[in-house]
């Protein structure tokens, strides 16, 4: 009875704090922008800020934006963060429904002069509406800067400063039944601005020549259908990445029975793609750093299923289609970044110490290291029926 009160407790800090912080930012928001919503816009950025998997989470939202306001100039301003990582760039230049990508890096706002000259050259876009597609993990300090660097760019009216988390009772909120997919936690956020979208779409711009790409590797490998099994063993954090070892017990079994093994990621993911050639030589080809994002694409689409961990190749491969097995780590919220699509199988194992919401794992990934060989297998051949 105890537990089931502070439950209860919890529960109540939390829903009570989160609305009241929200409220606020909304009180902020409507002083700094009294004026209501433009009703036909030139011009409108959208700032998403993010690598892989956020830029994908948000590409149904930011398709929606495009239907609703078909005429407009609509830019997209977002960073992966430092130079190095791959984003908005790698997978959305060439689209046909936003005019402009506009990229900055850490290292482009890390000092005030950078800072200053950044929002000088922003004022002179003149844009109507600025919509932010906020992050996940943002918190309140935060979205006050965001809003005080949108009202100093000049816009004629912003929106999209909320928070979903605070830093307290982690285990509580990880276990709210509120937790929406990263889709849908964007898509709802637009319902609230009469924003709306018939269907959930990703309309990644794979080009011919990409599609070709992909269609000379399918050649090249003679990859027959429905036998090739493609791995993602890598991964932006180490606290999310499954032993390396299982995953060539997964190849190993898959080669055995069934066909080849692609293994695909970036090219600080090829010496885990070597590791599991060591395990088994026949019939594993290691794709790493070899291909493009959108070629990944492509090529996933080809594939009959998807061993990986929670990266951005696999929300690559839910947006076209590919079913999944992920092996998630709980260092988050549970769902919240589950792929789009009902066709995936998702392992996640809640531990004592989860959430952490850490980078790397002081207890050797407990979390994951409990998911075995033997379910992940057991996932694969649910998946490929």
């Amino acid at each position: 009875m105890t537990k089931s009160i502070s439950i209860i407790f919890q529960r109540g800090i939390v829903f009570i704090t989160l609305n009241l912080l929200n409220k606020l930012l909304d009180v902020i928001r409507y002083v700094l922008w009294r004026p209501p919503k433009p009703e036909r816009p030139q011009k409108i950025c959208i700032h998403r800020v993010g690598q892989i998997g956020d830029l994908v989470c948000a590409i149904p939202a930011m398709d929606a934006i495009r239907k609703n306001y078909p005429s407009a100039e609509i830019t997209l301003l977002s960073s992966p963060g430092k130079k190095e990582l791959p984003g908005a760039k790698e997978l959305l230049s060439g689209s046909k429904w936003i005019d402009h990508i506009w990229i900055y890096y850490s290292d482009d706002i890390n000092s005030f002069p950078k800072i200053v000259h950044f929002i000088n050259t922003l004022r002179q876009q003149n844009f109507d509406i600025w919509l932010q597609l906020p992050q996940n993990l943002t918190t309140f300090p935060k979205e006050l800067r965001n809003m005080l660097f949108t009202k100093l760019v000049g816009v004629q009216w912003a929106t999209g400063y909320y928070i979903s988390k605070i830093p307290i009772f982690f285990q509580t909120q990880a276990k709210s039944p509120k937790i929406q997919r990263e889709v849908m936690r964007q898509l709802a956020y637009l319902q609230k601005l009469n924003i709306t979208s018939k269907e959930v779409t990703f309309p990644l711009p794979i080009s011919e020549k990409e599609k070709q790409r992909a269609y000379d590797l399918i050649q090249q490998y003679n990859f027959q259908e429905r036998s090739v099994l493609a791995l993602v063993p890598g991964g932006k954090r180490l606290a999310n990445q499954w032993p390396v070892e299982r995953f060539a017990e997964i190849a190993i079994r898959w080669t055995a029975t069934k066909g080849k093994v692609v293994i695909l990621g970036g090219p600080g993911d090829y010496k885990l793609a070597e590791v599991i050639l060591k395990f088994c030589k026949n019939k594993v080809i290691n794709l790493c750093g070899k291909m493009t994002l959108l070629e990944s694409a492509e090529l996933l689409k080809h594939c009959t299923a998807l061993v990986t961990n929670d990266t951005g190749p696999m929300h690559l491969a839910a947006a076209v289609g590919a079913p999944c097995v992920v092996t998630f780590s709980a260092r988050d919220f549970p769902v919240r970044w589950y792929p789009w699509g009902e066709q995936h199988e998702i392992l996640r194992k809640d531990v004592t110490c989860s959430p952490c919401f850490l980078d790397e794992c002081p207890n050797e990934n407990l979390c994951l290291s409990e998911i075995t060989v033997d379910e992940v297998w057991q996932a694969v051949q649910r998946v490929v029926l």
